[in-house]
């Protein structure tokens, strides 16, 4: 190899090696970054005065490249390292800010193995880089994170309630201070309990619109242009293009009899003979409430209630929409476990989560 591209290899396997490191740091991931930083700097002073017999600068030619030798005996990529360079220039381009927002999978998966990464985790997720690393984020995840904090809240408004119920009783409700608690308390239990209840169903449907999303973009040269209108925009098809959209009720139905390219129905809704629990509940009475607490009308379910009876409710629509997502995920998947990148849906360890952000 002459001079040249071996200049040219350095280069291209340092800028590799600098991204890898941000993207699969390892537990010397520090001390891999100055290496490389060092290495820059060295090959910088030992090019500017090259010799034709520079062995310091052969020497620091041949680290990056041993570098990668070791890390393609552990990952499999998928292109010339020289491609991924270029791709990832022309990514940061496009997108300045992926240091903040992450990767798109997609574009990961295309390239390279991804052995850290859960293997279930939706294309269109963002995978973090540099100070982000090893995180990955989707919607879902954000809205299923946020509905359990506020559920964790309310019932710490509920326990405190009990507290300022006992002082006052024991006051022989004399106590104006703690009588002043209680009525605050009483309005936060119905606020962060309603709000559970919306932000559980919005969970539901970011989930099922993301699986719809990730078979779009994993399947999409197989799929019809009714599929992918389905999939990807959630509308019926009309070759007008001016299809409304599916309820969500319509995806339930439709979305795992596509995905497993059945001919049946494998979530009935609509059919009030063949649905089963805990659709049913969601329908009858989870959706209901979300939306006359989204869109409140007199002719909708009543959201005047009391704040114990609210958080019944919560405590109901977190375990159904859980549910529903869980039966959900099994009707597409049957072969598979529970999506491993929202934590196989486990309510434990999202109250853990939420408990942790509240402490």
């Amino acid at each position: 190899m002459n001079n040249k591209n071996a200049a040219s290899n350095f280069l291209e396997h340092l800028m590799f090696l600098a991204f890898f490191n941000s993207i699969f740091p390892g537990k010397n991931a520090a001390q891999t970054k100055s290496l490389l930083e060092k290495l820059a700097l060295a090959y910088e002073k030992t090019s500017s005065s090259y010799q034709p017999n520079n062995e310091l600068l052969y020497k620091v030619l041949a680290i990056p490249d041993s570098m990668v030798k070791g890390l393609k005996e552990h990952f499999k990529f998928k292109i010339e390292i020289s491609k991924f360079i270029k791709d990832f220039e022309e990514l940061r381009q496009s997108e300045p800010n992926i240091d903040s927002y992450g990767i798109e999978y997609k574009w990961l998966v295309e390239r390279m193995d991804c052995p850290s990464v859960p293997c279930d985790l939706p294309w269109q997720a963002k995978v973090g880089i540099k100070d982000h690393a090893f995180n990955c984020s989707t919607e879902e995840r954000w809205l299923l994170e946020d509905a359990f904090l506020i559920l964790q809240t309310a019932r710490q408004a509920k326990n405190r309630f009990e507290e300022y119920a006992k002082v006052f009783e024991d006051s022989k409700r004399t106590d104006l201070n703690a009588l002043d608690k209680l009525n605050s308390l009483n309005s936060n239990i119905a606020a962060y309990s309603r709000l559970s209840v919306v932000s559980f169903y919005a969970f539901l449907e970011a989930f099922v619109n993301s699986v719809a999303y990730n078979h779009f973009l994993r399947f999409e040269k197989s799929l019809t242009a009714k599929d992918i209108v389905n999939l990807k925009e959630g509308k019926e098809y009309k070759p007008n293009g001016r299809g409304g959209f599916l309820t969500l009720e319509d995806k339930f139905q439709q979305f795992p009899k596509l995905i497993r390219n059945s001919p049946d129905i494998l979530i009935h809704i609509k059919d009030r003979g063949q649905i089963k629990e805990p659709f049913e509940t969601l329908i009858d009475k989870i959706k209901p409430l979300r939306d006359a607490s989204a869109h409140y009308s007199k002719s909708k379910e009543v959201i005047w209630r009391k704040p114990l009876e609210w958080m019944e409710i919560a405590e109901l629509a977190a375990n159904t929409c859980l549910g529903c997502a869980q039966d959900f995920w099994k009707t597409c998947y049957p072969k598979a476990s529970l999506p491993m990148y929202l934590k196989e849906l486990q309510s434990d360890y999202f109250f853990k989560r939420a408990q942790e952000r509240l402490d």
